[in-house]
């Protein structure tokens, strides 16, 4: 009787472990989960600017952080405003979201894009500048403004963007400046005429 007692404590103690184990990785997936939505942007299903403070923050305090450059690039929609004024504000976030995917198409795996807000969007590149930078961003450039947007509703919708971009530790010693200097290359972009690139080591000589 003692031993049938024994196996029976045994057994509702090892189904106990069984539903805790089970529990704890329920709470996990949770967790995981939450996390991931709370750094995703609902329109595009890319990173949102949560996502993009904490990258850079994790990147310009790690040891790495003073060798490795990385180029922030802003982007936003030309005259998007239109867009939305002619078609309305759902197909106006469908093309954002299909600009984002066009965009993505053209990163590296350890790239980022992050919708800012609006229609502006930041790209990440760590480990880039100069010449790398540039080259990759003007392939975004003309990719966005070669393909058509809103297909499947028949509107066949072309849209321009403009760009501007800063690299770290060159252009700026920290988070604020660079995203600074990458927005006045976006404002110089659009003085420009729009639907252009412009550089902060080139505007701020």
């Amino acid at each position: 009787m003692a031993q049938l007692e024994l196996r029976r404590h045994v057994g509702l103690y090892e189904q106990n472990q069984r539903m805790l184990k089970e529990h704890q990785d329920n709470l996990e997936g949770m967790n995981a989960m939450l996390q991931k939505q709370s750094v995703t942007d609902d329109v595009t299903g890319f990173n949102n600017t949560r996502f993009l403070y904490q990258y850079l923050d994790q990147y310009m305090s790690s040891t790495s952080a003073g060798v490795e450059k990385l180029t922030l690039v802003f982007f936003d929609m030309d005259n998007f405003k239109q867009v939305v004024d002619d078609f309305g504000h759902m197909h106006g976030s469908k093309v954002l979201k299909e600009v984002a995917e066009v965009v993505h198409t053209h990163l590296d795996n350890a790239d980022r894009i992050v919708r800012y807000g609006g229609d502006e969007f930041i790209v990440i590149l760590p480990g880039q500048s100069g010449e790398k930078a540039l080259s990759k961003v003007e392939a975004i450039k003309e990719a966005i403004g070669s393909t058509v947007y809103l297909q499947k509703e028949k509107i066949n919708l072309e849209v321009t963007a403009s760009f501007g971009l800063a690299t770290f530790p060159d252009d700026a010693r920290d988070k604020k400046q660079l995203l600074m200097a990458a927005d006045q290359c976006l404002f110089q972009s659009k003085k420009r005429g729009k639907n252009k690139i412009s550089i902060w080591r080139l505007l701020s000589k």
